[in-house]
């Protein structure tokens, strides 16, 4: 497992966002983008995005975790508090 930080997390949700779409989000403040509405992701997309994170950080991800998450921050807290042993939803404000 890859202990991860808010900025990496957030980068990783961000490359593999540039990978898997057309989206150029590049300068946004991305932490706040929200993975439905700002990038248009859908189910089958947020499980690749999960799916990537998972490979990169090696953490399991609940897809009952996910059900939740509206930004790329609420995302990225997920796996830093993953990473970290706990159980991602100590941080809500993000």
């Amino acid at each position: 497992m890859t202990t991860a930080t808010f900025e990496s997390a957030t980068a990783a949700v961000v490359g593999i966002v540039q990978d898997t779409t057309v989206l150029d989000i590049a300068g946004h403040d991305v932490s706040s983008l929200r993975l439905e509405g700002d990038l248009g992701l859908d189910a089958g997309r947020l499980a690749g995005l999960v799916a990537g994170l998972e490979d990169r950080f090696g953490v399991a991800i609940d897809g009952a975790a996910t059900a939740d998450l509206q930004t790329v921050g609420h995302l990225a807290r997920l796996v830093v508090d993953l990473t970290a042993g706990g159980a991602g939803d100590e941080d809500d404000d993000v």
